[in-house]
């Protein structure tokens, strides 16, 4: 062999192995930080996840050339269902005039105007031309005989209504075991919401003229998880839409604008980085999973500091409370990772300080006064940056909270939130009844409902954390649901119960330790709706 092709050979042989043990390092590197084997696939799923545009992971990646990748959208105010999206910054078109995404299938929901009798002939045909176009990529379909399906609910009724809006109009209403030539989808779900916002939507909507044939609400966890997770802590009514003391702010301070350029500059990082890492493939290397992941959880958590610097002054006057959660925050439990206290306050110390619940402070000075009254200066040196950390900072201006809620414990609480779960549901079947449409509800599944779903170790990676706030929310407040549910059932409401869904399914479905499915869940989930709705005949 020649001696240059013989030393090049053996060079890159070298470099083979040598990369080979690199890889093999980092597979043990990434098994042992991340608890759980190095597998591209799961790389991939969680990279597609990022670079969609969330910080809480909340959808999955849309199908490519899809209108939901990468779209910045933009939150508006709205007068009655609370926050829609604003479609004069929608530069893919895919928000409707009314602020979801329901595109151009939002047409479908107005009846044709009827012909006048004075009118010339023709002319009532031409005005009834264009909502009789394509409101269905695949198929034609005339508007006055098509079944017109509204969906309500959360961001994850929104990742249904995706998969629905995806089918042929002849085939959706073929799989809802309808006559009627064809059936088009409308979206008016949205991430966040939670009732009344759904019925208040219905009754907008009906307000305006519009028809349905089939409502369908899909809902429950954010009536249960963002109450006590968002809500309740920031002394927010738990009936106002989420983080409404963020969202009721008239004016930004100079402050806040720096944080949340800092925050904007950090999601497009993140998303940039996670696209890189797709594009070229590189999940498919143990090394550079591991420098992305570990980048990837930087960036987050200077963007979840940059969230909380924007919470706490977007808030207006503050008020500092030691309120239920702050016991559990000092023991813990039931908040993020980074914000678990290296030291915990010892039970003797909180039971000392747990008069003061509720009690509201002008300033931490004034707190840090009357907490040194109770456990000496000492412990308080020693354990106040955790009680700065677990302490609530709440805007005490009306506009930004709302009437005053008060609950005597987590029972009530959770009775109370789903009791506004239930009349809502209620509401909503009457006005759907009333205006001629079929009403169904179903309660949406979750991973922390013991037995719900079995997942392996990928997955359980992803779906499940001890520290995601709303987990305990989700366990102790969904046998309330069920409970309410049950009454709905009684009462003649079309309710189902999701739950059990993937009971006997192994297949890896969720995709972030809250709620939310990739696209094969979200189908499964559409097909259940299909069944019970084609179940009426």
């Amino acid at each position: 062999m020649n001696p240059r092709l013989q030393k090049a050979c053996f060079y890159l042989l070298m470099a083979a192995i040598t990369w080979a043990g690199i890889e093999l390092t980092a597979i043990i590197a990434y098994g042992i930080k991340y608890q759980h084997l190095y597998s591209p696939s799961s790389v991939h799923d969680l990279a597609s996840s990022v670079r969609s545009g969330r910080i809480a992971v909340e959808m999955p990646e849309a199908p490519a050339g899809g209108p939901e990748s990468g779209t910045p959208w933009v939150e508006t105010i709205h007068p009655y269902v609370g926050v829609v999206l604003d479609p004069r910054r929608d530069p893919m078109g895919s928000i409707s005039e009314l602020g979801f995404r329901s595109g151009a299938t939002a047409d479908a929901i107005w009846p044709a105007p009827r012909e006048e009798p004075n009118q010339p002939e023709g002319t009532a045909q031409q005005e009834t031309a264009s909502p009789q176009e394509t409101v269905n990529p695949q198929e034609t379909v005339n508007l006055q005989e098509t079944l017109v399906i509204g969906l309500f609910g959360g961001s994850f009724a929104r990742g249904v209504a995706y998969q629905g809006t995806r089918m042929a109009a002849a085939k959706l209403a073929r799989r809802l075991g309808s006559r009627a030539p064809g059936a088009v989808l409308v979206n008016f779900s949205r991430s966040g919401y939670k009732q009344p916002q759904q019925l208040m939507a219905l009754t907008y909507l009906l307000s305006l003229g519009a028809r349905f044939d089939i409502v369908i609400n899909l809902d429950g966890y954010n009536e249960i998880a963002l109450p006590t997770s968002e809500n309740i802590p920031r002394g927010v009514n738990p009936f106002f839409p989420r983080k409404w003391h963020l969202k009721a702010r008239d004016t930004l301070d100079p402050e806040t604008i720096q944080e949340v350029g800092q925050l904007a500059f950090l999601e497009r990082e993140r998303q940039r980085k996670a696209h890189r890492l797709l594009t070229y493939r590189l999940y498919r290397s143990a090394l550079a999973s591991l420098i992305w992941r570990l980048d990837d959880q930087r960036l987050a958590a200077t963007s979840l500091a940059s969230r909380e610097a924007i919470d706490r002054v977007a808030s207006g006057n503050l008020s500092f409370r030691l309120v239920q959660r702050s016991w559990r925050c000092l023991e813990g439990g039931s908040v993020p990772r980074d914000k678990v206290p290296k030291n915990k306050v010892p039970k003797d110390h909180i039971e000392s300080l747990k008069p003061l619940t509720d009690r509201a402070f002008p300033s931490l000075d004034d707190l840090r006064r009357v907490v040194t009254e109770r456990i000496g200066p000492d412990a308080t040196d020693r354990y106040w940056k955790n009680l700065v950390n677990c302490t609530a900072k709440q805007s005490t201006a009306y506009t930004a909270l709302g009437p005053e809620y008060e609950h005597a414990d987590a029972e009530q609480l959770y009775r109370d939130l789903a009791g506004m779960w239930q009349r809502s549901s209620r509401a909503m079947k009457a006005l759907s009844e009333a205006n001629g449409a079929r009403y169904y509800h179903f309660l949406q599944p979750n991973q922390y409902i013991k037995g719900s779903k079995p997942m392996k170790a990928a997955e359980r990676e992803i779906a499940l954390n001890p520290a995601q706030p709303s987990r305990q929310a989700i366990i102790d407040g969904y046998p309330y649901l069920w409970a309410a549910g049950q009454e709905l059932v009684d009462d003649g409401v079309a309710f189902t119960d999701l739950t059990m869904l993937f009971e006997q399914d192994e297949r890896a479905l969720y995709i972030d330790d809250c709620c939310h499915l990739n696209w094969d869940g979200y189908k499964t989930v559409l097909d259940a709706i299909f069944e019970r709705i084609r179940s009426d005949g």
